[in-house]
């Protein structure tokens, strides 16, 4: 009995697979994918601060999760007067603990903006529902874009993927 109990512990321990912990593909160690241009995922708030300041441009912290825990583990930011091929207006960036995530551009015309990004970044639609009010598209592997037309927020997002899945992820 004792030999079956040792060697019952020896194949729950040793031989039997562990789940991985953390989950495979999450963490600082994977790459950054580019968001919107000039915006890599997994930058730090601070790198990003650096850069827009650089451009001349503020941020107002509208949240800031800090420090992170499950129910608060968002820091998001504000940047008015945002310009990029041609549209110009209101960016917020939010960043997954220390991690820019996502992203979304609020142009004054989101659908005129979304044409020229689709052309200059040669993006395919993968889905559109509810009357083209979502639409979505995939810049690579871990990155999707939308163009959001609800009236409660007219934007085009950015968002990798790896990190959305982190956000959901419940710690053991």
């Amino acid at each position: 009995m004792t030999t079956i109990l040792a060697v019952g512990i020896v194949a729950f321990f040793v031989v039997a697979p562990s789940p991985p912990f953390p989950p495979k593909g999450y963490g600082k160690d994977l790459p950054p994918a580019r968001l919107l241009d000039g915006f890599p995922s997994y930058s730090t708030p601070d790198d990003v601060r650096r850069w827009l300041e650089s451009l001349g441009l503020r941020w107002e912290i509208v949240r800031r999760g800090n420090p992170p825990t499950r129910d608060d583990h968002l820091y998001i930011v504000k940047v008015q007067n945002f310009s990029h091929l041609g549209a110009t207006g209101d960016l917020w960036l939010y960043f997954f603990r220390d991690r820019l995530m996502r992203i979304h551009f609020g142009a004054a015309d989101p659908a005129t903006y979304w044409g020229r990004l689709r052309q200059v970044e040669n993006l395919h639609v993968v889905t559109a529902r509810d009357r083209d009010r979502i639409i979505t598209a995939k810049m690579g592997n871990d990155v999707e874009v939308w163009l959001n037309m609800y009236d409660d927020g007219r934007y085009v997002g950015w968002r990798d993927d790896r990190l959305e899945r982190e956000v959901s992820y419940l710690y053991d």
